[in-house]
């Protein structure tokens, strides 16, 4: 049952911070609706598992998962990609998608962000 309240503690979390960029406008309502509709069909399924699971999630292990990689991590691998694209494109004489270099500036702007606090 503690892992079903935490779920509905993650739940409560992710719909005030879309709230909240969805205030700032970061992200449109539609938007908003369509991540809260996945994440709430994600943890309803989690928790219908563990209520209906008799062992193995109610039964710690030794070893906890190992979650996500940090952001800092998943956005320098995101600019190796996308510079190792942007490298085969000029190679071939192909033009290169806006929405690249876009997602390349962001990322670096993100990281710098970061880089300064």
């Amino acid at each position: 049952m503690e892992r079903i309240q935490l779920i509905r503690k993650e739940i409560a979390i992710l719909r005030t911070y879309i709230s909240e960029q969805q205030g700032k406008g970061s992200i449109s309502g539609q938007m908003a609706d369509h991540a809260l509709n996945t994440l709430l069909k994600d943890f309803e399924s989690m928790a219908n598992e563990l209520m209906s699971e008799d062992k193995g999630f109610l039964v710690s292990s030794e070893k906890p998962p190992l979650g996500l990689r940090p952001q800092r991590i998943a956005e320098e691998s995101r600019l190796d990609e996308i510079t190792s694209a942007i490298q085969q494109y000029i190679h071939d004489g192909v033009k290169l998608p806006k929405e690249w270099l876009e997602e390349y500036i962001d990322i670096l702007v993100r990281l710098e962000k970061q880089n300064t606090k």
